[in-house]
This record gives C-alpha cells, sequence and structure tokens, in this order.
C-alpha cells in the first residue's frame, strides 16, 4: 500500500522541505503585526526626558536665610509681588553623595563659632533644579560656608493650612528626583532612593494630575518629624497618602504618619480606578 512521504528536516541542507518552509513563513509572517504592536507599545510607554540639571562641577555662591524647618533649607527674598507682599525661594539643602545636610551644617557651625540657622549667609554648592524646584548639594560640606551675610534675616513665614487630603504618586528622593539622575524615579531607582532617604535626604511625594500638571509634598511625621525609615518600604511604588497639608512658598509639606500610606499598584492598571478603602 501507497503511503505519502513525510518530509524529513535535515539541518545541513541546502534546501528545506516545502512543508516546513511554507509554515516556517506563515508563522513569521503572523508574528511581524505581533513584534510591531509590541515596539509601538514600548515607545509609547516611554516617559520623555525631563528639563531636570545638575550643574555638576559648577560652584554657586547664593546668599539668604538658614532655616530649620521644615526640613534644612536656605530662604532666598526674591522681591515684592504686586501687593507688595514678599516673595521667597527655598532652597532644599542636601549633602555630598546620598546624605541630609544636617552633618555639614553642623561643621558650618563649628567653622563660624556660632549657631547658623536663623542667620543670612552666604553658601556655595552645586545647584539642582528642576520644574520650579531647587536643591543645593553643599559639595564641599562645611566648607559651603562663605560667611554671613549682609542681607537681611528673614525667620518668620506662615504657613498656609490646606486642610486634610488624600493624594496618589511616588515618594522619591529630592536629590536624585531633581537633577542628578535622569530617571531618578521609578523601580529602576527604587535601591539608590531608598540609600538616599535612608542617609537623611527629605522623603519628597511626586504626584500629578488628570492634566499632567506636577506637584511636589515634603513628608513628615504629624508632629513635623522625619519619617524616612517608616517610608522606604514604599519608596519608588504608586502610592495613596493621607495627610494635612502646609504651603509654605514654593513649597508643599504633608504631615502624615505611615498608617496613612497604602499601595496602588501599577499605574497603567489602575490609574482609573478608586483610591483605597477608607
Amino acid at each position: 500500500m501507497n503511503t505519502p512521504k513525510d518530509n524529513f528536516f535535515i539541518g545541513w541542507s541546502d534546501k528545506t522541505p516545502s512543508g516546513y518552509a511554507k509554515k516556517t513563513r506563515l508563522f513569521i509572517l503572523s508574528l511581524l503585526p505581533i513584534l510591531l504592536i509590541a515596539a509601538l507599545a514600548f515607545v509609547n510607554s516611554q516617559k520623555p526626558l525631563n528639563n531636570a540639571a545638575f550643574e555638576f562641577g559648577t560652584l554657586t555662591t547664593v546668599e539668604g536665610t538658614l532655616i530649620e524647618k521644615p526640613v534644612p533649607m536656605l530662604r532666598l527674598f526674591m522681591g515684592n509681588d504686586l501687593q507688595s507682599e514678599p516673595v521667597f525661594q527655598h532652597l532644599m539643602l542636601v549633602d555630598v553623595v546620598k546624605f541630609g545636610a544636617e552633618k555639614a551644617i553642623g561643621e558650618m557651625e563649628k567653622i563660624a563659632g556660632e549657631s547658623l540657622y536663623g542667620k543670612a549667609i552666604k553658601l556655595q554648592g552645586t545647584l539642582i533644579y528642576y520644574n520650579g524646584k531647587t536643591v543645593l548639594e553643599l559639595t564641599e560640606e562645611g566648607n559651603a560656608f562663605q560667611g554671613l551675610s549682609e542681607q537681611k534675616a528673614h525667620r518668620v513665614l506662615a504657613h498656609e493650612d490646606k486642610g486634610m487630603t488624600k493624594l496618589r504618586g511616588e515618594i522619591v528622593d529630592p536629590k536624585c528626583f531633581f537633577g542628578v539622575m535622569k530617571p531618578g524615579d521609578g523601580k529602576t531607582h527604587k535601591s539608590c532612593a531608598v540609600r538616599c532617604l535612608s542617609g537623611g535626604i527629605p522623603a519628597v511625594l511626586a504626584t500629578e494630575n488628570k492634566d499632567r500638571q506636577q506637584a511636589y509634598y515634603i513628608l513628615l511625621g504629624e508632629d513635623g518629624q522625619s519619617i524616612n525609615p517608616d517610608l522606604l518600604d514604599f519608596t519608588a511604588d504608586h502610592i495613596q497618602i493621607s495627610g494635612k497639608v502646609h504651603q509654605m512658598a514654593d513649597w508643599n509639606i504633608l504631615y502624615t504618619n505611615v498608617g496613612q500610606v497604602c499601595r496602588l499598584g501599577p499605574k497603567w492598571l489602575f490609574k482609573d480606578m478608586p483610591l483605597c478603602a477608607e
């Protein structure tokens, strides 16, 4: 009895059996639209480069009032607005590598021989800036202190109580997020952000509304204390957080506790879903 011959593939043969060749071509052709869709989805999922900047290698001297609360900052007087109200900009202070500014400020006070908080001083450092926020890295640590300033010290600035709120976004370290790293957020930056927050750099919540307008909140405990250790596990996650918001000139402060934080999951999956349960 005659039976049809089965095609037999031979790797070293110059010619592929017609049955195998046809099936291979069909398989490759069927993959092309899938690969094209996957490529387009990957490209569209990428975030565009932002205009964050880190003036590496350039030292800039700025003058302002050194303040301790809510976090170490240099308060710059920018003039008056149309109502003759003073306008301030606050430069968040950080140390070199992955540390907060407290140690460097302590070294400056030893050099000055007095407490510097509340005084108008000159500081030299490396500027980091993005989206209206500026951070000053005290690159020379204690030697960043360039002496007292002749400017008037602006010690008191009222905080505007914005009430209780719920926000969702990502906990970032401001040094990397505002310019030292691009990107300075997301899962790829989690381990670095954890080390920065562990070193005392203030935790910041980065948020974005439906119109893609961004806002930033310094995260502190309900009594104004640092709660960085409690937030490390949530760094780089998409979260919801509740608390009381105060506004201090160009910065928002969110007073909260770790019990008010919960994960939401990936943005692409949860962006249209309600926030965490009460």
